[in-house]
C-alpha cells in the first residue's frame, strides 16, 4: 500500500523512478521505530521531518568532484534548513534509506536504483516521501524543500 502511494506522488520521471524491487514495506510498530537519523548496517533510519543530502561513498575521480561540490552544497542548505526550525538535516554516504510513516510502517529505498550519485531525499512521516536527484543549483534543491513541507 505504500509503495502505491509512493509511486502515485507528483513530480517529474525521474524523481520518481524508483524500481519496485529497491522498495521493501514493512509494519514495525510505532513503538520499534529506531531513533531518526541512526544507522542499522548501511541503512539511515528516517523518521518525522528530515531532509537527508545523500552522497557516494567512494567512485571515480568525476564522481568525488561531483559529490565535494554536492557536499558544499549541502552544507549550506543543511544551515538554512536547520533555521527554519522542526526539521532535521543529515549528509550521509549509506546505501540505502529506511523511511519510517507516523503510523510506524516503513518503506527501505535503495540509494543504487535511483541511478544518482547525489540527490535529496524528503520525509514528514505524513506525506509520501519525495526524492530529488542529481546535481542542481541549490536554489532549485531549496525550492524543492519549501515545496514539500510548506506547500502540502
Amino acid at each position: 500500500m505504500i509503495l502505491l502511494a509512493f509511486s502515485s506522488c507528483t513530480g517529474t520521471e525521474q524523481e520518481n523512478d524508483v524500481k519496485e524491487e529497491s522498495i521493501k514495506s514493512e509494519k514495525e510498530g510505532v513503538a520499534n521505530i529506531p531513533e531518526a537519523g541512526s544507522l542499522s548496517g548501511d541503512t539511515i533510519n528516517l523518521s518525522g521531518k528530515y531532509v537527508l543530502f545523500f552522497g557516494p561513498s567512494s567512485g571515480p575521480a568525476q564522481e568525488q568532484a561531483e559529490s565535494r561540490e554536492f557536499r558544499v552544497i549541502s552544507e549550506t542548505l543543511i544551515d538554512s534548513v536547520n533555521s527554519i526550525g522542526n526539521i532535521k538535516t543529515l549528509y550521509s554516504e549509506v546505501g540505502h534509506f529506511r523511511i519510517y510513516s507516523a503510523d510506524g510502517s516503513s518503506m527501505i529505498i535503495s540509494k543504487s536504483a535511483l541511478r544518482t550519485t547525489v540527490g535529496v531525499l524528503m520525509t514528514d512521516g505524513h506525506q509520501p516521501p519525495s526524492i530529488k536527484k542529481g546535481p542542481v543549483p541549490a536554489a532549485e534543491y531549496l525550492g524543492k524543500i519549501k515545496e514539500y513541507f510548506f506547500l502540502q
